[in-house]
Formats: C-alpha cells, sequence, structure tokens
C-alpha cells in the first residue's frame, strides 16, 4: 500500500486488484488519509483497504446483500474518520 505525505497530509494510492476489474470502475484508489500522521495514516489506510477488499469479494461473489453491507460499513468508517467517499 502506498501512503504518502503531500503537503503535510498523509493519502493512500493504490491499484485497484484487476480481479476485481469487472466491479470497480476505478483503476486507482486516491485518497486523503486526513492526517498529518504516518501512523494514523497507515491505520486508516489499512482498515478502509480491507473493508474495500471484502465488499469487492462479496460483489464477485454475487453476495449483493453483503457487498452492500460491507460498502456501508466502509462508507461509515471513512466518513467517521473524516475521508472522503464521493
Amino acid at each position: 500500500m502506498s501512503i504518502y505525505l503531500r503537503g503535510s497530509t498523509y493519502h493512500l494510492r493504490k491499484r485497484v486488484p484487476l480481479r476485481f476489474e469487472k466491479i470497480e470502475a476505478r483503476e486507482i484508489i486516491a485518497m486523503s488519509l486526513h492526517t498529518d500522521s504516518l501512523t494514523v495514516g497507515k491505520r486508516k489506510a489499512g482498515e478502509v483497504w480491507a473493508h474495500l477488499i471484502e465488499g469487492w469479494e462479496a460483489a464477485l461473489r454475487m453476495d449483493s446483500d453483503g457487498a452492500h453491507t460491507r460498502y456501508d460499513a466502509a462508507k461509515e468508517i471513512a466518513d467517521q474518520r473524516g475521508l472522503p467517499t464521493g
């Protein structure tokens, strides 16, 4: 996972795994982590990425309810931490 400092804020940038290309339109996930702490940034990035992967995996299994549940959980975590959810 690539975490980098832009100005005084850490950001996440990571390529979406190829196995999810049919369900995720973005090739690259890029977002601000809204922190100036590398330690906090790594924790936030890891948690959000794990939830994204779980949601994509559920969508691949055609488990639409599970995919929506995981997506909603990832969005809620991102919202609580001040991350953009578009």
